[in-house]
């Protein structure tokens, strides 16, 4: 595949510098915070990949041994139908691969070396985007662009929190830029760059499935404007790059339910997000009051009283008696719930589809408009969950900032509110109109620059699908994907500043 002549340009020495500036930026509130961000789910990632090192490699013990299954989230259930302690379930949505990140980074108790490759890893996708939106440009241009997209990412986004933030988060970004540059512009891209890529979105797969999942819908809407916009087809060696990434994510986490499977011979379970999501809208639960009533042998008929929840997560996640579903009662009616999700679900789909369509759209609408930066700080029995379960990372998470103090981002909210309404007028100002009219090369260049605009935005709505649609809507979900927006529009302003000195110089 041929090089374009800034090709390498990504990981040329002369942009180190600016990798660690731009890396330094994002880290900017993690700095202010003196440390992390922590959430629930960070210390049931950590502890599951310790428990895993601790077993394969007889290491030390950091994550205590909790045989009682009321004792861990994965498993509340306090008793089986006959009155002895249930076997716990074994949940299969931490992956224990991002796990292992963090639990080596705690092994070297240096848990900001996590922080440091998230940051280090979106300043190089970032400065790659840079180049394949400065067209024509020289590395030391390109590099300008770059620094000052990312000062506008770092003050202007909430980027700063998502590379903070110890969760998988951050990756659903890296995917949102990742594949559009594979698909659509492979010709300035060396081959090391292409397996870099590659590597990042296997780690995003590894990681999340529903990283995954953007990851394939995203190649296929990138492809689709490839073909209707910029005029040109997505070479089949760039599609490959993406399917085997993806492909040795699903094949990672197939060879872990395998294994659990064969440890402890059940398999490990996924939560029933869909059930939840169905259910929550309505078209579950009046499907479940229908058949239940003309005697369907359901678990979930002994919950219809409960029915509907307040949201998805209170259905999966509650553990009151009469509130909560899934988390409030056994773990064998939880393994019976889980193996209903495909009944229920299609019978509310099949028989509700209007319904359940009109609520999924709300649900991908109200996703789009949530990228705040609320959910970030630490909820009130985080300390004592990790004290309990990984009190390791007790010292680093008490010498946060966020650990003493509430703070209040509505001023901040509404200046990342405010740089995306301006970013989104600026991209649909100068991402269609070549730099220099009546130049048919620079004409082509501008097609595809505005494919890959488009396609940065066609990431953020199907971010909002699987979020929205297929889970509850969460401002972190927006968050984590919404910066990616200004840093494109700041850099075409500021690429379209630079060509024209140069033309006047």
């Amino acid at each position: 595949m041929r090089q374009g002549p800034t090709a390498g340009a990504g990981i040329a020495r002369g942009n180190i510098p600016a990798l660690l500036i731009g890396a330094a930026l994002f880290c900017i509130f993690a700095l202010v915070n003196r440390g992390p961000i922590y959430h629930h789910d960070t210390v049931g990632y950590i502890r599951g990949a310790s428990q895993a090192l601790e077993k394969v490699l007889h290491l030390s013990e950091r994550a205590p041994d909790r045989s009682d299954p009321t004792a861990t989230p994965s498993a509340p259930g306090p008793a089986g139908s006959d009155g002895q302690p249930a076997e716990g379930i074994k949940w299969s949505n931490r992956s224990i691969y991002f796990g292992l990140v963090l639990a080596v980074a705690d092994r070297l108790e240096a848990i900001w070396l996590v922080l440091a490759l998230h940051a280090l890893l979106t300043a190089w996708l970032c400065l790659l985007l840079c180049r394949a939106l400065s067209p024509g440009q020289d590395r030391r241009r390109v590099r300008r662009v770059f620094l000052g997209a990312s000062c506008v990412a770092a003050i202007g986004t909430g980027l700063p929190f998502v590379v903070a933030y110890l969760m998988p988060d951050l990756l659903f970004g890296l995917v949102l830029l990742d594949v559009p540059l594979l698909l659509l512009f492979p010709d300035l891209l060396s081959r090391a760059e292409r397996l870099g890529l590659a590597g990042v979105l296997a780690y995003a797969a590894l990681s999340h499935g529903a990283a995954a999942l953007l990851a394939v819908l995203l190649c296929g809407a990138a492809a689709v404007l490839a073909r209707m916009l910029a005029r040109r087809p997505v070479p089949a060696a760039a599609v490959l790059w993406v399917a085997l990434a993806v492909g040795l994510g699903q094949a990672g986490n197939w060879a872990v339910g395998a294994t659990v499977r064969h440890v402890f011979g059940r398999p490990a379970l996924w939560p029933p997000f869909l059930l939840a999501r169905v259910v929550a809208d309505g078209p579950g639960t009046l499907w479940l009051r229908e058949h239940c009533g003309a005697g369907a042998d359901l678990a979930l008929c002994a919950y219809v009283d409960a029915l509907p929840p307040a949201d998805a997560d209170v259905f999966l996640w509650d553990t009151r008696p009469g509130i909560g579903v899934l988390a409030a009662t056994d773990s064998e009616t939880q393994r019976r719930i889980v193996a209903e999700q495909p009944i229920v679900v299609a019978g509310a789909i099949t028989e509700h589809p209007l319904l359940q369509l009109s609520a999924s759209l709300r649900n991908a609408g109200r996703q789009l408009l949530r990228f705040g930066i609320e959910e970030y700080r630490h909820d009130p029995g985080l300390r004592e969950k990790l004290a309990e379960l990984y009190p390791s990372q007790l010292d680093e998470f008490d010498r946060t900032l966020l650990t003493h103090h509430t703070p209040d981002w509505h001023a901040l909210d509404a200046l990342h509110h405010a740089v995306m309404l301006g970013s989104l007028l600026l991209m649909a100002a100068l991402a269609w109109r070549p730099a220099r009219a009546g130049d048919a090369a620079d004409a082509r260049e501008a097609r595809r620059r505005a494919a890959l605009v488009l396609a940065l935005v066609a990431g953020v709505v199907l971010n909002a699908v699987i979020s929205g649609a297929l889970s509850e809507p969460h401002d972190r979900y927006g968050a984590r994907v919404a910066w990616v927006l200004p840093f494109a529009a700041a850099a075409l302003a500021l690429h379209r500043l630079s060509a024209a000195r140069r033309r006047e110089e």
